[in-house]
């Protein structure tokens, strides 16, 4: 069972999850605790399901207020087990902010407002400038994987470095970046940083980022979200939430995802050719059909869910993870925590601005071959909203448990992903597929 070459590597140090196997057999997936929308819908389970769509719904309803980008409004801070939120504001109070809170209020939700020193406009625009300066000025001895731009705990920018090497592979700096003489040099770059971009910045140690390509895999028209797809030389990947247009409905996936596919089992060029870009978002629209459906649970489930709405998450929310290659990963400590709202990082297309989502027991989220495929949220039993679609996998784990493909595919408990709203946004003319 041999493997096909990976497709490699992006800018910075980072390798697409849009890699290729040639199949190397594994076991049904084992990490079903949880997995089917079904088994989270009873109990304490279901009393969170409830708690954490009614957050999702106060951020859509939040961004989607006139004059909302060009606000102090910055970002907020879920707490979905105590439904309370806090938000994030840069500059004076005003009355869309009391307008804010008078709605949390008659939701039923506790919430609080936190100062920021920086707007959304200032942290995106610090984070690209940061990634474009990888081995230049302040970070001439470094090489930055990723910028962290919007977490709970860090009112500034987290910039994560691999040290530089010279010509003769000896490391610039004399001590690792982990030991105290490291972090002190790391400060130092912090400073330096600092003054360069205008907002605080942290150096902190990185590892790659890691990019998702690889019945799911026999899926027919119209396509739903979660199907696994293969190329003639065997790439893989997954195929995200549907869009429609004036014409028709689109099966999506995520950009880097370059080639022309057909059902994991099926093969062939079923799902099509590219039919445009989403301006944000990182997402590529096929010129096949779409559906309403998305698939759930182990890689060869063949049950569906229906999506009924975007669900747009903030810092602290719970987001469930689906991918054709690894399956669904969702409910209690299965399920991802939003830990990022602006990580920065190049998939080889370009600057792309993802989520970032942590898995709570740090077991798999994702695995290569899952690009493209949907994160969510459980509504009821068999409907669910569209979060957004998976672009990346983080640090790498030892073991995958089981999945479609494994063989040298990197797995991880942290995804990188695009919001929905965002892509949909991206492509004029264009909303979700419903049901």
């Amino acid at each position: 069972m041999s493997k096909a070459v990976l497709r490699t590597s992006m800018a910075l140090g980072a390798a697409l999850l849009s890699v290729g196997t040639l199949y190397p057999m594994s076991p049904a997936l084992a990490d079903n605790g949880g997995a089917s929308p079904a088994s989270l819908t009873s109990g304490a389970q279901a009393d969170f399901d409830l708690k954490q769509s009614a957050m999702t719904d106060l951020k859509s309803w939040i961004i989607t207020r006139p004059g909302i980008e060009s606000s102090g409004y910055v970002e907020s801070i879920n707490d979905p087990a105590n439904l309370s939120t806090t938000l994030l504001w840069h500059g004076p109070a005003d009355a869309l902010q009391a307008s804010i809170l008078a709605e949390a209020k008659r939701r039923g939700i506790t919430a609080k407002v936190e100062q920021r020193k920086y707007s959304m406009k200032d942290i995106k625009t610090a984070s690209k400038r940061a990634l474009e300066s990888s081995g230049k000025g302040a970070f001439k001895d470094v090489t930055i994987y990723s910028v962290s731009g919007l977490t709970a705990d860090f009112d500034g920018i987290k910039v994560n470095v691999q040290q530089a090497t010279n010509a003769s592979g000896i490391r610039v700096q004399s001590k690792a970046l982990s030991t105290t003489a490291g972090k002190a040099a790391n400060d130092q770059i912090a400073k330096n940083a600092a003054a360069e971009l205008g907002i605080a910045v942290e150096v902190d140690p990185g590892t790659p980022i890691t990019p998702t390509a690889t019945a799911r895999g026999t899926d027919t028209p119209a396509y739903n979200a979660g199907g696994y797809m293969t190329d003639s030389s065997g790439h893989v990947c997954s195929t995200g939430f549907s869009i429609r247009g004036s014409a028709q409905t689109y099966s999506t996936t995520a950009r880097h995802c370059q080639s022309t596919y057909g059902p994991r089992e099926l093969g062939g060029t079923r799902y099509g050719a590219t039919y445009k870009y989403s301006t944000d978002g990182a997402a590529r629209v096929l010129t096949s059909q779409g559906s309403a459906l998305m698939f759930y649970g182990p890689w060869d489930s063949t049950s569906r869910a229906t999506v009924k709405s975007f669900g747009d998450v903030s810092l602290g929310d719970l987001v469930c993870t689906n991918g054709g290659n690894s399956g669904t990963h969702c409910g209690g400590n299965s399920s991802q925590k939003v830990t990022d709202m602006v990580h920065t990082w190049n998939d080889g297309y370009g600057s792309v601005s993802t989520i970032e989502a942590k898995r709570i027991d740090g077991a798999i989220a994702v695995i290569q071959g899952d690009s493209g495929g949907p994160i969510y949220q459980n509504i009821t039993g068999t409907t669910v909203k569209a979060v957004g679609m998976i672009q990346a996998a983080g640090a790498a784990l030892s073991n995958c448990g089981d999945v479609r493909d494994g063989g040298g595919n990197v797995c991880s408990a942290t995804v990188y992903f695009t919001g929905m709203r965002t892509i949909v946004r991206g492509v004029s003319g264009t909303s979700l597929v419903t049901g």
